[in-house]
C-alpha cells in the first residue's frame, strides 16, 4: 500500500517532498528496511493522500504489508550494505542477562542503564557537576538488549543524532519537570533520582535527588538530549533556560559506555531500584 502511494505520488513529510521512494515512519516497533515491512501507527501527512476511505483507514490502523523484493535495487544496494555491515556487526560488549524497556512501565532496566551510562561518560568528558539524567521514554527505540552487543544494535537503540545537553533548573522547575514526567507515566532517569507517582492519575507525589528532597533555592543541572532541551516531547518549559551544549551524541556516549565496560572486564548490567514508581 505504501509503495503504491509513493510510487505514483509525491509524499510530503515534515515539509519535504520525497518522490518515488518508500517512506517509513521511525516508530517504536519499527521494522527493517531490507525486509520491506512497514508499520504506520500514525497517518502519514500528505497533500495527495487518496480520498478512498478504506485506503486511508488501512494506513491509519497500524497496517503492515510485505512487498516483493526488487532484484535490481537489491543488487545496487548490496555492496553498500556489505560495507556497512562490516562496521555495524562489530561486537563491542555483552549483556548480563537482558535489559528491557516498555512504554507501559515507569522504570526499565534498559532505561536505567542508558541514563547511568550517559552520566558516567559525561563525567569523564567534563568537570561540570551534573545532578541527574533524564531520557524521554520514546528516546529508546528497541524493547530489549541482550547477548552480544554490536555497534549496529546501539544504533538501533538510539538512531537519532541527538546531542547531550545540560540545562540548569531551580527547584520549582525540577518539580515541574517531574510533574510532566509523571503525567507521561514515568521516563528513564539516572540512579540519583527517586520519584513517587500516583498510579490512579499519573501525578507526582514526591521527588528527591541524591536522597534529598527537591526544595529550597538551590539549582540543579540535568543531563538531557538537545531535543528535550529545545522543548521536545512537550517540555516547552525547558526552552530558554540556562544550558550548555556538547558535541557529544547520546549514541556515542552509549557506545563508549559499552566499550568501557568491556575493557573493565564487565558485562552490561542494570536492575530496577525504584527510581520511578507508583504508590
Amino acid at each position: 500500500m505504501l509503495s503504491k502511494l509513493c510510487s505514483k505520488q509525491w509524499i510530503k513529510i515534515v515539509g519535504v517532498f520525497l518522490p518515488l521512494i518508500t517512506c517509513l515512519q521511525a516508530c517504536y516497533s519499527g521494522y527493517y528496511v531490507n525486509q520491506a515491512a512497514y508499520s504506520t501507527p500514525q497517518i502519514i501527512y500528505s497533500d495527495t493522500l487518496p480520498t478512498d476511505s478504506a485506503i486511508v483507514a488501512r494506513i491509519g490502523s497500524y497496517h503492515m504489508e510485505l512487498l516483493p523484493e526488487d532484484s535490481a535495487m537489491a543488487a545496487f544496494i548490496a555492496p553498500y550494505k556489505a560495507d556497512i555491515s562490516k562496521q555495524m556487526d562489530v561486537v563491542i560488549g555483552e549483556v548480563d542477562g537482558a535489559l528491557t524497556h516498555s512504554r507501559s512501565a515507569p522504570e526499565s532496566t534498559l532505561g536505567n542503564w542508558a541514563c547511568d551510562a550517559m552520566m558516567l561518560m559525561m563525567k569523564e568528558k567534563t568537570n561540570e557537576p551534573i545532578d541527574f539524567c533524564v531520557i524521554n521514554k520514546g528516546g529508546l527505540r528497541i524493547p530489549e538488549l541482550r547477548g552480544s552487543v554490536t555497534i549496529g544494535r546501539i544504533y538501533e537503540l538510539m538512531p537519532f543524532d541527538n546531542a547531550l545537553t545540560t540545562v540548569t533548573l531551580d527547584s520549582a522547575q525540577v518539580i515541574q519537570f517531574f510533574q510532566h514526567i509523571a503525567a507521561n507515566g514515568g521516563w528513564p532517569v539516572s540512579k540519583e533520582v527517586s520519584a513517587i507517582m500516583d498510579k490512579d492519575n499519573n501525578t507526582l507525589i514526591n521527588v528527591s535527588i541524591n536522597k534529598e528532597a527537591v526544595r529550597g533555592n538551590r539549582t540543579y543541572t540535568v543531563l538531557v538530549s538537545d531535543y528535550i532541551a529545545n522543548g521536545g516531547d512537550k517540555c516547552f518549559f525547558l526552552q530558554g533556560l540556562p544550558r550548555q551544549s556538547y558535541n557529544f551524541l547520546m549514541r556515542d556516549a552509549l557506545l563508549k559506555a559499552v566499550i568501557y565496560s568491556t575493557r573493565q572486564g564487565e558485562k552490561i548490567h542494570a536492575q530496577l531500584d525504584n527510581r520511578m514508581f507508583w504508590d
